[in-house]
């Protein structure tokens, strides 16, 4: 990537906006969790390996803190009523207030394509804040992962704006979250993206710097 200082076309350079487009973006909230993506996800996200997540997933299942752990489910019944077990989480201080929000709102989890016909997927059964070291860390992943597929997608705006300054015509892409909805609760995903102000065609403005790469080019203001 090349860096163009804007004196390179004039002193004091001015930039006109051609065109604008947007579009909207979605960042799906996760699927309920069956016994290969919890063995997946922890190792990648809470550095805890299979036979480890599932001898302590077993033994939270037998204090009743989580639901049977060996599930090859990924979709709600909708036979289980989740209202209770979000209720239960309303009284956590770093989450309770996202359980209250899904309540208000109605949980609406996604469907997965996956069912064993016996369990559902692995999900909080019980309310504790007494467990210490990885019990601790499994049981939290466990609960916000259910809070996060219970809630809604994080939503966006991404946006394409066209420029010229001194005959020469340059892009910027960038995206506006307006919701994020899941990720407030879901710590272990992010939505990383180059964020860019709301322009109107036709506008003129003077931008603080120009980069030009081997295919396109972009501009910050």
């Amino acid at each position: 990537m090349i860096f163009l200082s804007c004196f390179l076309f004039n002193k004091d350079p001015t930039a006109k906006v051609l065109s604008t487009s947007s579009h909207p973006k979605s960042k799906w909230r996760p699927l309920p969790l069956d016994t290969v993506e919890l063995e997946k996800l922890a190792s990648r996200k809470l550095k805890i390996n299979a036979k480890e997540t599932m001898k302590i997933a077993e033994k939270l299942y037998n204090q009743g803190f989580i639901s049977y752990p060996r599930t090859e489910t990924n979709m709600f019944p909708k036979s289980l009523d989740l209202r209770p077990l979000i209720q239960n989480q309303t009284v956590d201080a770093n989450w309770g207030e996202f359980a209250a929000g899904v309540l208000e709102r109605g949980p609406n989890p996604r469907r997965g394509n996956k069912t064993d016909n016996a369990h559902p997927p692995i999900h909080p059964t019980k309310y504790t804040d007494g467990l210490q070291g990885n019990e601790k860390r499994l049981y939290e992943f466990i609960v916000r992962h259910f809070l996060a597929c219970c809630s809604e997608d994080a939503k966006g705006q991404e946006t394409n704006v066209e420029i010229e300054i001194a005959g020469e015509k340059f892009t910027a892409k960038g995206l506006m979250i307006t919701a994020r909805n899941y990720l407030d609760v879901y710590p272990y995903d992010n939505w990383n993206a180059k964020t860019i102000p709301v322009y109107n065609q036709g506008e003129e403005f003077q931008p603080s710097s120009i980069e030009v790469g081997k295919q396109s080019a972009s501009f910050s203001h």
